[in-house]
């Protein structure tokens, strides 16, 4: 088991509990599910980017960085898809907190607004 591996785990521990509290309980699933799909299609997205890199002689690895797909390290794709899910799953979370506070906006303007329609 190489260093990145130890370090992806690592990073695993501290990701799936903060995005699965970050989830709300209503919706958690969903939130979870859209969090892994934005996840793995940033991921997608970043692995020509990887590809590229390697080939083209911009980075190289000072220790065996593990099992490779096509040349890219797979530890460096779990490191991108878990960055992007913790990521994803905050800024989920940050968009249901401010939906929720506009929520309540909105309903009173929308109670003016029907007042004045009845007046008419």
């Amino acid at each position: 088991m190489s260093t990145y591996t130890v370090f992806n785990l690592v990073l695993a521990l501290f990701v799936f509990p903060i995005s699965y509290w970050l989830a709300d309980r209503r919706s958690r699933r969903q939130d979870l599910l859209l969090s892994v799909r934005v996840a793995f299609l940033l991921t997608l997205i970043s692995y020509p980017w990887d590809f590229f890199a390697i080939h083209l002689d911009v980075w190289r690895y000072p220790i065996d960085p593990g099992p490779r797909l096509y040349s890219v390290p797979i530890n460096d794709l779990a490191f991108i898809w878990l960055c992007t899910h913790l990521a994803s799953s905050l800024l989920i979370a940050v968009n249901r907190t401010e939906s929720g506070s506009n929520r309540h906006s909105k309903r009173k303007y929308a109670c003016q607004e029907s007042v004045y329609n009845d007046a008419d």
